[in-house]
């Protein structure tokens, strides 16, 4: 790949450098029903081993009486933890929107559940997910331990320069 700087490329060469990744969609108008226990509504295929950022989206209609709608992602080995959560507290068309950062072990798959609240069952109208393998690492390089204000962090080595600007351009 022509004027690739392997420095912003986490040291890998253009031929090592692949998007892994996964996505899944319900078609608007679905209308797939759900109830106060989560539901796999869409989810990736299986994965390899990396971290990835993961963004779902689903649009709810919450039925008239019932309380809210939310999603969630999560692990498809792991339904007991919720990583990212979106939703409303409201009846009639409610958005869902969920974002996260994790690694994932090989084989594993991501999954957008959603569940209504309430007892009156609710539909999802449409839906998506998508992950998308990044590279690096999820412990900081500063050493700081997770949560610490940027304002504590040392300071880090200086930004590399820009590229001199070409002619024409």
């Amino acid at each position: 790949m022509k004027n690739l700087n392997a420095q912003f490329t986490g040291g890998l060469s253009a031929a090592q450098l692949q998007t892994t990744g996964g996505h899944d969609f319900r078609l608007p108008n679905s209308d797939i029903p759900i109830d106060g226990n989560p539901k796999v509504i869409v989810s990736t295929n299986p994965l390899p081993a990396g971290i990835y950022f993961v963004t779902a989206t689903a649009l709810l209609n919450v039925a008239s009486g019932d309380i809210g709608g939310f999603c969630i992602i999560r692990k498809g080995s792991d339904s007991a933890t919720a990583f990212s959560e979106g939703g409303a507290t409201q009846t009639g068309i409610v958005q869902a929107a969920e974002t996260m950062t994790t690694s994932i072990s090989a084989g594993d798959n991501y999954e957008e559940d959603c569940f209504d609240t309430g007892g009156i069952p609710s539909t999802v109208v449409g839906a998506g997910i998508t992950a998308v393998r990044i590279l690096g690492n999820l412990s900081s390089d500063h050493g700081a331990p997770t949560g610490t204000p940027i304002s504590a962090l040392p300071a880090g080595p200086a930004r590399p320069p820009a590229p001199p600007r070409q002619a024409g351009r």
